[in-house]
């Protein structure tokens, strides 16, 4: 089994597209995740998921 001593999960509800998309665009999501958190992770990968009714 790999170790997850490493692994940082981060995980965000949205109720739409465009709300994601509005809360991307803000200064702090500019600032701080893209431009401080990011460069600093080994590697990265996105999973978006629905909820079905």
């Amino acid at each position: 089994m790999q170790s997850l001593a490493n692994t940082f999960v981060l995980y965000e509800k949205y109720t739409d597209a465009s709300d994601y998309e509005e809360h991307r665009a803000t200064e702090t999501s500019r600032s701080y995740v893209l431009g401080e958190a990011l460069p600093e992770l080994a590697e990265r990968s996105v999973a978006d998921f629905e909820v079905l009714d």
